[in-house]
């Protein structure tokens, strides 16, 4: 049956399984799955992104960071990755060049996020 499966479904898989063994802390299963998410798609976000919070759990903080950059390179307004590096840029101090411009980076992110709440009201 998994033979049957097209890349859609067996990255959804990987996706899923890599959720279930991060939730219960099994970081090198979860890595693999993340992986194969890639392997499948190298542009599926979420699975970069997942990849990097394995890394972060796992205290490698240097390649959560590539892998956040790399989500954000994929999708320039993909909130979850900005609010992470930008966790990073200020834990290290900083707000140089390249922590403004992740500034820059967040408010365009979040630019209208007000302006939907106050017109559904």
């Amino acid at each position: 049956l998994a033979a049957c499966d097209g890349p859609e479904q067996r990255e959804a898989a990987h996706f899923q399984r890599g959720q279930a063994f991060f939730e219960s802390g099994n970081y090198s299963k979860a890595r693999l799955e993340f992986r194969n998410v890639l392997q499948i798609n190298s542009r599926n976000v979420e699975g970069r992104y997942a990849l990097a919070l394995v890394s972060e759990a796992e205290g490698n903080l240097q390649q959560a960071f590539v892998d956040f950059q790399l989500a954000i390179e994929q999708k320039p307004d993909h909130l979850p990755s900005l609010i992470k590096v930008g966790q990073y840029y200020l834990l290290g101090n900083r707000l140089d060049d390249a922590g403004l411009e992740w500034l820059g980076a967040a408010a365009r992110a979040t630019k209208g996020i007000g302006k939907r709440s106050h017109s559904e009201r």
